[in-house]
C-alpha cells in the first residue's frame, strides 16, 4: 500500500478517464484538524517527483468572504454592548459585547477578520448564558460564519435539561433548532456554511448558547454573512470524525485507485471500551478525477465488491446485543423534513444511531448522541457524541416543491 507515517499519499489519476490528461492528487491526514479532531483532505495539482504544487483552483483564501455576500454581523463595534447591536444577552453575558480578538484568551485566537469578535470566553472562561441575534428573514441560500472554541455540541436530547453542556451557535426557525455548530477544540477560527435554502422566506434568529462553565468550554464567532453560495473550504474527503491515515493499494493502473482509511479518531482511540480490538478500517473507496461544473474534482465511490463470492453464514448474537434495525419515517409530506434509518435501536429507544437525509437542510447526517456507551470520552476531548453532516443539495425542482409544500 502507498502511504507515509504522517498520513499523506500522492498518486496520479486520469482526468475523465483520459490517459493524455493526468493530474496528481495529494491525500493528507490531519491530526487536530479544523473540521473535526482529525480530518482528511485532498489537493489536486502537479508532482515532479520531489515537489507537489497544488492547482490554484484548489487553494482557498480564508480571508475572503463568499462572493456577493451580505454581512449580517462582523462584531467590529468593540465599544458597544450586544444590546446596543440589537442582540440580547443572558446570564454572565449581560452588559458584555464584542471584544478585540487580540485580547481574548491570552491572544491565542487566529484567523479573525478585522479586530472584533463575539466570545463567551469571559470570567476566566467560566461564564455561562446565551447571546441572541435580532430576528431576520432568510432571503439567501447560505449562512456562513467564522467559528472556534471547544467541542460541546447541541444535543436535542439533553438541551434545556440539567445534563445540557452545549457550547454552540444554533439557527432557530419556527421555534426549532434547524442547524447547529460547535467548536473543534481549537482557537483557530474556521469557516462553516449552513444550507438554508429550504427556509427562504422564513423568519429566523441565531443563538449562541454556553451552559458549560469549563475553562475550555467557550466559543468565538466572527464574520457572519448571507449569500447564495457557500464559503469555499478545504477539500474534505470525509465529513465524519472517523476517517484518517488513508492509503491506496499498489499494483493498480492510474485509471484505478482504491483507498481505505482508519475508522477511528485519536481523540478517543485509546479509550474505546472494546476488546480484543479497537476500531476497524473503512469501506474501500474508488478514486477518480472528473470535470464537474468546469472544475476538476476528486470523486469517491464505494468499491464494487460484487465479484466476491461468499457462502452464507448464520451468526447468533446473544441478547441484548442482537441487531435491531427500523425504518424511521421522520417526516410527513409538507410538515417535516427528515428521513432516516435507526440502527441498533433498543426497545426504549434510549440507544440508537440514526443515518438519514434532511430535505430542508440539504444534508446527509449521522446522529450518534445515543450510540451506546460514550462515558469513556472525557470532557476535554468530547468528540464521540455528535451530529455530523455533509451538504448534499437535491435538484432545484425538489427544493421548489419543498417551498411550495410549506
Amino acid at each position: 500500500m502507498q502511504g507515509s507515517a504522517n498520513g499523506s499519499v500522492r498518486l496520479p489519476l486520469y482526468v475523465d478517464g483520459n490517459a493524455a490528461s493526468e493530474k496528481w492528487v495529494m491525500l493528507i491526514g490531519i491530526n487536530l484538524a479544523v473540521l473535526l479532531p482529525i480530518g482528511h483532505q485532498s489537493m489536486i495539482g502537479y508532482f515532479d517527483g520531489k515537489t507537489f504544487v497544488a492547482d490554484a483552483s484548489d487553494v482557498y483564501d480564508p480571508t475572503k468572504v463568499p462572493a456577493d455576500s451580505t454581512v449580517f454581523e462582523d462584531f467590529e463595534s468593540t465599544c458597544s454592548t450586544f444590546e446596543e447591536l440589537g442582540w440580547t444577552a443572558t446570564g454572565d453575558f449581560v452588559c458584555s459585547g464584542p471584544r478585540k480578538a487580540s485580547t481574548v484568551n491570552a491572544g491565542k485566537i487566529k484567523g479573525y477578520l478585522g479586530n472584533g469578535i463575539m466570545t463567551t470566553c469571559l470570567s476566566g472562561g467560566t461564564g455561562t448564558g446565551s447571546i441572541v441575534s435580532p430576528k431576520f428573514t432568510i432571503t439567501e441560500d447560505y449562512i456562513s460564519f467564522l467559528i472556534a472554541g471547544g467541542y460541546y455540541p447541541y444535543n436535542p436530547v439533553t438541551a434545556g435539561t440539567p445534563e445540557d453542556n452545549q457550547v454552540s451557535m444554533n439557527l432557530v426557525v419556527d421555534g426549532k433548532v434547524v442547524h447547529s455548530q460547535t467548536g473543534t477544540n481549537t482557537e483557530n477560527l474556521v469557516w462553516r456554511s449552513w444550507n438554508v435554502a429550504g427556509w427562504v422566506g422564513k423568519e429566523a434568529y441565531l443563538i449562541v448558547t454556553d451552559v458549560n462553565p469549563g475553562p475550555s468550554a467557550h466559543l468565538h464567532i466572527d464574520e457572519t454573512v448571507f449569500s447564495n453560495s457557500p464559503k469555499d473550504e478545504a477539500n474534505w474527503n470525509d465529513f465524519g470524525p472517523d476517517y484518517y491515515a488513508a492509503a491506496t493499494y499498489n499494483g493498480l493502473p492510474n485509471s484505478e485507485r482504491t483507498v481505505v482509511g482508519w475508522m477511528n479518531n485519536w481523540a478517543y482511540a485509546n479509550d474505546i471500551p472494546t476488546s480484543t480490538w479497537r476500531s476497524a478500517m473503512s469501506i474501500s473507496r474508488t478514486l477518480a478525477l472528473k470535470t464537474i461544473n468546469n472544475k476538476v474534482r476528486l470523486v469517491r465511490n464505494p468499491h464494487n465488491f460484487s465479484a466476491l463470492k461468499c457462502g452464507e453464514t448464520e451468526v447468533n448474537v446473544p441478547a441484548p446485543y442482537n441487531a435491531r434495525m427500523k425504518l424511521a419515517l421522520m417526516f410527513t409530506r409538507g410538515t417535516g423534513t427528515k428521513f432516516g434509518v435507526c440502527l441498533r435501536s433498543n426497545a426504549t429507544i434510549t440507544q440508537e444511531t440514526v443515518i438519514g437525509y434532511d430535505f430542508l437542510g440539504q444534508n446527509v447526517f449521522v446522529h450518534r448522541f445515543k450510540s451506546g456507551n460514550s462515558s469513556f470520552v472525557d470532557s476535554e476531548r468530547n468528540a464521540f457524541p455528535g451530529y455530523f453532516m455533509a451538504t448534499m443539495p437535491t435538484k432545484p425542482t425538489d427544493l421548489i416543491e419543498q417551498r411550495q409544500l410549506r
